[in-house]
């Protein structure tokens, strides 16, 4: 096989460190092409056309690995993060490998139906920790910034929008129900009636402003809290 050029596509720097030292022991001989953290950042750099493969994780800063394939035709074989050594021994067996896009349309469902991301990355001065998705209680937008609200009231700055959250979590365990709040179920305390036909839902801990689900949301919500979705 000729000299391999291959890209990683990871929002996160620690994760992204770890695959490229696993990549450097495991295929030293391959050539690490770039890094991009954003689908914006891999359109631009798969746009140039001189890798043979992308190593690929789901969640990305702006989006998801699947808005990658509906921006751009991508036929070079990809291998999803979650487990790779076995898919690069298949990569090297088969020099003809294509990606499939029926996989990944089915991939995309089950993700979906799936339970989501497990853990979100913070930084606390100028250290990086991870915090459970059962320790989050929820995510607010605020002053153009998204925090992520612990259990226990202490608060981060995440690198996503919150429209991105919303695709990276259980929808059973979270829901976007208001548009700068995505909650988690377990922090929803009570909810009540609201003027013009909405609803006001109160939190713990307790959110800095009034969470306030608009008429259209109201349905949703209360299905939602109801266990029902």
């Amino acid at each position: 096989m000729d000299t391999v050029r291959y890209v990683i596509v990871e929002d996160e720097r620690l994760a992204y460190e770890e695959m490229r030292r696993m990549m450097a022991s495991l295929r030293p001989e391959y050539v690490l092409a770039g890094w991009a953290d954003s689908v914006e950042q891999a359109a631009v750099m798969l746009s140039r056309g001189d890798v043979a493969l992308i190593l690929l994780d789901i969640n990305l800063s702006d989006g998801t690995a699947f808005d990658i394939f509906r921006r751009m035709e991508i036929d070079i074989p990809v291998i999803f993060t979650t487990a790779y050594e076995r898919a690069l021994c298949k990569f090297e067996r088969n020099a003809s490998l294509r990606t499939d896009h029926a996989a990944l349309s089915a991939l995309e469902r089950d993700i979906t139906a799936g339970r989501g991301r497990r853990r979100f990355m913070v930084q606390t001065g100028d250290s990086y920790r991870w915090v459970d998705i059962a320790d989050v209680a929820y995510f607010l937008s605020e002053d153009k910034y998204t925090f992520l609200y612990r259990r226990d009231g202490r608060r981060h700055i995440i690198n996503y929008s919150l429209d991105a959250v919303e695709t990276m979590v259980d929808r059973h365990d979270f829901m976007r129900v208001s548009r700068n709040c995505v909650a988690g179920i377990g922090s929803v305390v009570s909810c009540a009636r609201y003027f013009g036909s909405r609803l006001r839902l109160h939190m713990q801990p307790d959110t800095p402003e009034a969470v306030i689900v608009s008429r259209t949301r109201v349905a949703d919500v209360l299905r939602w809290i109801d266990g029902v979705i």
